[in-house]
């Protein structure tokens, strides 16, 4: 592996760690206030930017190249140890299906944010958290009142 794509991976790996902490709805490290996790447009375009290096790192790393069987093991060496060509077979297709749903999660995402649903989102988890409030309240209420009625005589 040469240092370009090592480099490139370790790239990648920050960016993931970086949605996926930007996805947990979490601040943690001030991640949640960034542009990025706010404008769904550009969370949509940096999803599909993700998906994108992922499906240009799977072909690079094309199991199935017929050029030597050392390049085989060179990129995928850690895997010759399962012997079994099924596995690197189920590992390419599970690479190339979640980088292309990263893809169409981030065309969504952009959609999404073309249509400004992330206002109506807002709204609908605001009227969530007063009714939750309200419900809350209510159950406290009911509770001291059933405390005032109770007789302690008994």
């Amino acid at each position: 592996i040469e240092t370009l794509q090592i480099l490139l991976r370790v790239y990648i790996l920050f960016f993931c760690l970086f949605l996926l902490i930007a996805e947990s709805n979490k601040n943690w490290f001030g991640i949640q206030q960034t542009f990025i996790s706010q404008n769904w447009m550009m969370k949509g375009i940096f999803h599909s930017f993700l998906g994108l290096i992922a499906v240009e790192q799977s072909v690079a790393m094309d199991v199935h190249d017929t050029d030597s069987a050392m390049n085989r093991k060179e990129h995928m060496g850690w895997i010759e140890g399962f012997g079994n060509h099924n596995v690197v077979t189920a590992l390419e297709i599970f690479i190339n299906t979640s980088s292309w749903m990263m893809v169409a999660s981030g065309a969504v995402y952009f959609l999404m944010g073309l249509l400004c649903l992330k206002n109506v989102r807002d709204k609908c988890e605001h009227e969530y958290k007063l009714a939750v409030e309200k419900h809350e309240i209510r159950q406290q209420i009911e509770k001291e009142e059933l405390d005032a009625n109770y007789d302690w005589r008994v």
